[in-house]
Parts: C-alpha cells; sequence; structure tokens
C-alpha cells in the first residue's frame, strides 16, 4: 500500500519547527508559564537597528539540546 504526499503539504520538519515557534512565543508572552522562569534575563539596550525574534540576552550555554538555548540562538547571525 502507497501512500502519497502532495507536494504543498508541509514537511515533519516544518511542522515541528513551527510547533516550536509557537511553543517560544507562549512562553515568551506568558510570565506564568512554567518555561517562562528557564528564560534568560532580558537584554537592555538602548537602540533598535533591526527587529529582533526576542528581548533576552544570548546564554553561553552549548547543549543544543535544550528547547530554550535552540529558540534564543534561533535566526541570530
Amino acid at each position: 500500500m502507497a501512500i502519497y504526499l502532495f507536494s504543498g503539504w508541509p514537511t515533519v520538519e516544518n511542522l515541528v519547527e513551527n510547533a516550536g515557534d509557537v511553543l517560544f512565543s507562549r512562553v515568551l508572552n506568558n510570565e506564568h508559564h512554567v518555561l517562562h522562569p528557564l528564560l534568560p534575563d532580558r537584554n537592555q539596550h538602548g537602540y533598535e537597528l533591526r527587529r529582533r525574534r526576542h528581548d533576552r540576552t544570548l546564554t553561553s550555554n552549548d547543549d543544543k539540546r535544550n528547547f530554550v538555548y535552540r529558540q534564543i540562538h534561533k535566526d541570530s547571525y
């Protein structure tokens, strides 16, 4: 039995990435979320050079298995 997927359907990778983005957004915006205490401190600066994904300081934790670490460093270049 063959199962065919349409080319317009999202991949599992895209589904997982989108779910992670939604969860991270909810954690950032809800201080009562159970994961909120795991976020690093807010970064205080007086300039806005470009739109940022979050206002948190980048951590030096090298554990790439950590959800918060991956989301904090996502799109940082």
